[in-house]
C-alpha cells in the first residue's frame, strides 16, 4: 500500500544478510570494550575538577554504572557502601573513590569467578546466555 519495503518494481525487497563478518567472540569484546570506554570515560568525567566526595558525585557515579549495564541490585550495593565509607571519612580523594569502587566491584565478581569445566560424557551440553538484548548474545 505505502510501498515501505519494496523496490521500484513492486515485488517485496529481500531481507539482506547481516553486514557484520565478525565473530562471536569478536563482537563479545567490542560490546564490552565500548562498555568498559562508556564507564571509564564518564567516570573519569564525573570528578573532573571535584576535590571532594559528596552526595552528588556518588549520585552521578551511580547513574554512571547503571549507563553501564552493572545492574540495579548490584549498583545499589556499590553506592550504599561508597556512601557509608564516606560518612566515615575513608573517601578523602577521587583516588581512594575509585580504590573503594575497584574492591567492590572484584567483591560482587569473585564468587562468580570459577573456570568452566565442560564435562565430555554428558552430552548434549547447554549454556544458557543472560544479557540485556543487543549486546551480543548471539
Amino acid at each position: 500500500m505505502f510501498g515501505f519495503g519494496k523496490n521500484k518494481s513492486g515485488a517485496a525487497a529481500e531481507p539482506q544478510p547481516p553486514a557484520n563478518d565478525s565473530g562471536m567472540f569478536a563482537r563479545l569484546k567490542n560490546v564490552l570494550t565500548r562498555t568498559r570506554s562508556s564507564l571509564t570515560s564518564g567516570l573519569a568525567n564525573l570528578v573532573l575538577g571535584k576535590k571532594a566526595i559528596d552526595a552528588e558525585v556518588l549520585e552521578e557515579l551511580e547513574t554512571q554504572l547503571l549507563l553501564a549495564d552493572v545492574g540495579v541490585d548490584a549498583t545499589r550495593s556499590i553506592v550504599s557502601d561508597l556512601t557509608a565509607r564516606a560518612q566515615r571519612k575513608q573517601l578523602d580523594d577521587v583516588d581512594a573513590l575509585f580504590a573503594a569502587l575497584h574492591e567492590d566491584m572484584q567483591a560482587l565478581l569473585q564468587p562468580c569467578a570459577q573456570p568452566l569445566r565442560i564435562d565430555s560424557t554428558r552430552t548434549p551440553f547447554v549454556i544458557l546466555m543472560v544479557g540485556v538484548n543487543g549486546v551480543g548474545k548471539t
